[in-house]
Order: structure tokens, then C-alpha cells, then sequence
């Protein structure tokens, strides 16, 4: 069997009790089939209205590259997937529960509520996973994940990763948790580590940057190095013998750890689709371009996302905006209809995402 077609239910019920998350699958990949293919056993947590059931689900899925996640076998990583995860509105004659004389719905076992199901992953990642006999305990996640909804548990003891976060990175400084989680976020940001910092030409070759097969030099990319982060652009005038990488102090989000991994997160790239964020749309506003503008280029995009459900040319330019080839060869060849399932939940994704704080 394929292993990434692998998927299995863990819990077909989740309940307001469950205190242990320990699980045995008998078919389920080795460790060495999990390393050779680079996936990483990933928790689901999924809600069905329909049916009135929540689960947990067992899926394999292929490991990002980041730099938490670099040396280590994807064995030793589970990712638990909560974005799915929604409250189980069930009538208290269905659930059991009854109703009191004012005839309001009493607590039910499960989670019906958006407290309970927060308090429901917070007791798993407090009590960590079992899988097949190895226990998995929480080691973190990057800002997207966290709006997803998705972190990392690794194999090993919660003082073992206390020591692996602190090789890292010294985060002692951080005054608040959640700046604390921020600032460890920054090292499981999607990346691929280069090893060496060399020119921009470099980069090129060891990221693979290609564009109609020919290869070319991006001007700008998106960096991760120690406790940096940040967009450094090519500079022509910067030639060795003399410094090859200049960053800005307000670009040091964190000092010490022992990577000296340098990562590109991301590079520039000709014909890419791009999107207004708070901080663009303030600073245009302060240039002098008016509100009216914005609102109409809000209702143009709103309109193309509504063309995109029905229309195969527009479908087309989405899916090529979203880098995803392969769906959009599909419209062609075959029909909309046939990506539609593939695609449609990321469409509501993007929309929701691509425009923040413009209504």
C-alpha cells in the first residue's frame, strides 16, 4: 500500500472525559517507511454535522522543511491538525443529556461549545500523544500554524525539548508567552536552509529558482538567519572581498542558539500574485490614495473569486496564482468540475486570508 494514502480513525467519538490519548494501529507504516518517503504522522481532529460525529483522524502527510524541524527523522514528529475542529451542536434529547424544566439543553458529552473544544486540545497537548508506543509531546508551531490551528509534538521528554528550543535560541529575555511563542514560531516557518551565506547567485542555484526552465537570480528573498528574519534585496555594489549579507538591527527578533543554518523562506518571482495588507494600505493611504480606490479594487477581487467558482478561465488564473500548475493543466484538459473538490475549500482559505481588515 502507497503510504501516503494512509488514513485511519484513531477516536470515531470524542467525548468531554477522554484524559489519555494512546493508540495502536497495527498497519501503520514503520518508522523507517516514514523517514525513506519523508512523511509525518499527522493527527485530524474533524466535525461532521451531517452525521453529528467528531473524530480523530491518522493521516501521513509530507514533512516541510523549517528550521525546528532540520537533523531530525520525520519518525520522531507528529503534527495534530485542528482546523476542523468545530463545536457538535446535538440536541440534549439526541446526546442523552435531557433538558431541565425551562426546557434549555443540559451539558452533553461532547464538546459543544468553542470553550470546550479549546479546553479539549489544550488537555491533549498538556498530556502529549501516544503512538504506537511513543509518547509525543508539544514543540511548537509558526504564525501561520497557529492560525491554522496546527502545531508540532516531538518524540522526547518535555525537558528534553525545553533543552532542544534552547539550542535554538535564547528566548529568556521574552517578557510574555505569547511574544515567547512568536519569536520560537520564527523557527518553523516553511524555509529551505541553505547551507553557507554566499552571494545572491548562490542562493539561486541552491534553491533551485527556475522560471520557463531557464535559471535566474531573484533581486529580493525572504530570510531566516539565527535570530533574524526579515527581506534583504541584491546589491550590485557588494562584492567580495568585503561583506556579502548586511542586516538591520530592527530585523533581530532573538539572539544566541547554535543553527547557523541560513534560510530562504521566500524569493521574488516574475508574474506572482500578490494582495493589499494593513501596513500596504496605510502607507498608500498616507501617499495620498484614496479609500474609494481600495474599496473598488476589494469588490473587483471579491468579484474574481465568485468568477473563479464558475468560470474555467478564471479558475485557471486563480489556481496559476496559487502556484498550483498541476489543477490548473486540469481545468483545461479536463473540466472545473473535476479540481472543484480539490481546490474550492482553498479558494474560501484564501479569500478569508487575502483580505484582512478591508471591509
Amino acid at each position: 500500500m502507497n503510504p501516503k494514502a494512509f488514513n485511519a480513525v484513531l477516536k470515531d467519538t470524542i467525548t468531554l472525559d477522554d484524559r489519555v490519548w494512546d493508540f495502536q494501529l497495527p498497519n501503520l507504516p514503520s518508522h523507517s517507511v516514514l523517514d525513506k518517503n519523508n512523511l509525518v504522522k499527522t493527527i485530524v481532529f474533524t466535525t461532521n454535522a451531517d452525521k453529528r460525529r467528531q473524530e480523530i483522524r491518522l493521516r501521513l502527510e509530507p514533512l516541510g522543511t523549517n528550521r525546528a524541524v532540520t537533523g531530525e527523522p520525520p519518525s520522531r514528529f507528529l503534527v495534530v491538525s485542528a482546523l476542523e475542529f468545530r463545536p457538535l451542536h446535538v440536541p440534549a434529547s439526541v446526546r442523552g443529556g435531557g433538558a431541565t424544566s425551562s426546557g434549555k439543553e443540559v451539558k452533553g458529552t461532547h464538546p459543544a461549545t468553542a470553550r470546550e473544544c479549546t479546553e479539549y486540545l489544550i488537555r491533549l497537548l498538556r498530556a502529549g500523544v501516544r503512538v504506537q508506543g511513543t509518547h509525543y509531546n508539544f514543540y511548537g508551531h509558526s504564525n501561520s500554524q497557529l492560525k491554522s490551528r496546527t502545531c508540532f509534538l516531538f518524540a522526547a521528554s518535555r525537558d528534553e525539548i525545553a533543552a532542544k528550543v534552547a539550542a535554538l535560541g535564547d528566548f529568556t529575555g521574552m517578557k510574555t508567552a505569547a511574544k515567547m511563542a512568536k519569536r520560537i514560531g520564527l523557527l518553523f516557518s516553511s524555509s529551505r536552509t541553505v547551507l553557507t551565506i554566499d552571494p545572491a547567485r548562490y542562493l539561486a542555484r541552491r534553491t533551485r529558482v527556475v522560471f520557463r526552465n531557464t535559471r535566474y537570480t531573484p533581486s529580493v528573498f525572504q530570510i531566516r538567519y539565527r535570530g533574524y528574519k526579515g527581506v534583504v534585496t541584491v546589491d550590485p555594489r557588494m562584492k567580495p572581498p568585503g561583506p556579502v549579507l548586511r542586516l538591520r538591527k530592527s530585523m533581530k527578533k532573538f539572539s544566541g542558539g547554535n543553527d547557523y543554518s541560513f534560510a530562504v523562506v521566500e524569493h521574488s518571482k516574475p508574474f506572482v500574485f500578490g494582495y493589499l495588507n494593513d501596513e500596504v494600505v496605510i502607507l498608500l493611504q498616507f501617499l495620498g490614495i484614496e479609500q474609494s480606490v481600495f474599496l473598488r479594487k476589494q469588490q473587483e477581487h471579491f468579484e474574481f473569486l465568485s468568477a473563479a467558482q464558475v468560470d474555467p478561465r478564471s479558475a485557471f488564473r486563480f489556481l496559476s496564482y496559487l502556484n498550483r500548475p498541476d489543477l490548473a493543466e486540469k481545468v483545461l484538459m479536463t473540466s472545473l468540475e473535476d479540481v472543484r473538490p480539490v481546490w474550492s475549500h482553498s479558494l474560501g482559505c484564501y479569500s478569508a486570508y487575502a483580505t484582512p481588515g478591508m471591509s
